[in-house]
């Protein structure tokens, strides 16, 4: 139920922030020079970035922990119908928590470009306050993601993790 209420949320906050963006970028702004940038950066702000991808990894972590439980024999031979519907069930929500992965780093990306557009000074100041930052989020956003993602996988029907790979 957590990681439900987990991926809900991040549902919400891509709602919002892309909304607010929206705003910010058919609104004129007095003085601002780069409004696709500012607009890039609002959308963006709440929802993509490491911290809320951690939160969806956590989702992911959680799923696959039912799967464990579930998938053991004891539970698989004396209530064989509600393990088969909690396994589906969390691999529903995975799935559900990666697409929210995939748009975090999708977003990650268009912050990045945002700041990239609106670097709010000249030279090393420039540098320092913004492709840095920026790029070191979008970074650990795909670390992040990669590592929810390979979970994710071993959440795939069929993936039975103590059988060794086919060699033939």
């Amino acid at each position: 139920m957590a990681a439900l209420a987990v991926v809900v949320a991040t549902a919400v906050l891509i709602v919002a922030g892309v909304a607010s963006g929206f705003v910010i970028g058919t609104a004129p702004i007095p003085g601002q020079q780069n409004q696709a940038g500012l607009a890039a950066q609002f959308a963006t702000a709440q929802w993509a970035g490491v911290f809320p991808a951690l939160l969806l990894v956590g989702a992911i972590a959680a799923c696959w922990w039912q799967q464990q439980v579930w998938g053991g024999p004891a539970e698989a031979e004396h209530r064989p119908a509600e393990a088969a519907r909690r396994l589906e069930r969390a691999r529903r929500l995975a799935l559900s928590a990666n697409a929210g992965l995939g748009l975090a780093v999708l977003g990650a990306v268009a912050s990045f470009i945002g700041r990239a557009a609106d670097p709010g000074g000249a030279g090393a100041q420039a540098v320092g306050s913004s492709y840095i930052p920026g790029a070191a989020e979008l970074l650990a956003t795909i670390v992040v993601a990669a590592a929810g993602t390979s979970i994710t996988l071993r959440l795939a029907p069929g993936y039975l993790p103590d059988e060794p790979p086919d060699a033939g």
